[in-house]
């Protein structure tokens, strides 16, 4: 019984803090662009309904940039249940190999905002620029995960989705 007080606490609290900071952080991102305000308010004016207003194309941008910006959490940890193989750096003071493996059993962070805001990813990284998801690259799409990728994505993502886009 403690065990599912304590779960459904710790989904309920995660949920509440990180969701309002989402929404803080947009609404200061479009505070400061009163420019987008502008533009996105004249596509939204004809919707008839909030469905249709947390469904349309400019809020799903707003709330995608919002969270690419300032994602939910900054980073997660993971420990590797097998090898992973990746391309090499170039970094190694040892003669370069073609290929770096990280072996299983090992810790791994992702840092979001360094995935976020790298200009490989995204053109002008650190500017808050809704319409760069009208037709995003596969590399934005890919390096875009707000929160997390796979089978341990976070479990309140879809309410979180649900919230930012009403709110």
């Amino acid at each position: 019984e403690a065990e599912k007080i304590a779960e459904n606490t710790g989904l309920i609290s995660g949920g509440f803090h990180t969701t309002g900071n989402s929404i803080g952080f947009t609404l200061l991102e479009l505070a400061k662009n009163p420019k987008i305000i502008e533009d996105y308010r004249d596509n939204i004016k004809g919707t008839s309904n909030v469905y249709d207003w947390a469904k349309s194309d400019c809020i799903q941008r707003i709330v995608r940039e919002g969270l690419r910006m300032h994602p939910v959490t900054s980073h997660i940890w993971r420990v590797l249940d097998k090898d992973i193989h990746t391309k090499s750096t170039g970094m190694s003071t040892k003669k370069a190999s073609s290929h770096i493996v990280i072996p299983k059993g090992s810790i791994i962070v992702v840092c979001f905002p360094s995935v976020h805001r790298s200009s490989e990813h995204y053109n002008h990284p650190d500017t808050f620029d809704p319409s760069r998801w009208i037709n995003p690259s596969k590399e934005a799409m890919d390096a875009f995960m707000p929160f997390a990728l796979g089978r341990r994505t976070c479990i309140g993502q879809r309410l979180a989705y649900a919230e930012l886009h009403t709110v």
